[in-house]
């Protein structure tokens, strides 16, 4: 992985002035890469962050997975302690 850390206040300007400009900059290049054409029909260019943060839109709204044999060893480990998995809590 290569990062890049800007000091915005190193820059010339007030740092306000140069995080809007640079902000700016920056959505115009995210908008110049995202307009490429998908090397598979139909498909979509993606940046960093993304599949992530809809991942996680998706687990907040979902969810998160779970394995089937998760599930059941939970289950199991909850009659074993005494307590009746099937049983609403209030």
């Amino acid at each position: 992985m290569l990062s890049f850390y800007i000091d915005l206040k190193a820059m010339e300007g007030s740092p306000r002035e140069m995080g809007d400009s640079f902000a700016a900059e920056v959505l115009d290049y995210l908008a110049f890469v995202k307009s490429a054409v998908p090397t598979t029909p139909g498909g979509e260019i993606l940046v960093p962050g993304e599949p992530e943060r809809r991942l996680m839109a998706e687990r907040l709204a979902s969810g998160l997975p779970l394995a089937r044999q998760a599930w059941d060893d939970i289950v199991e480990t909850a009659r074993a302690s005494g307590l009746d998995p099937d049983a609403h809590l209030a």
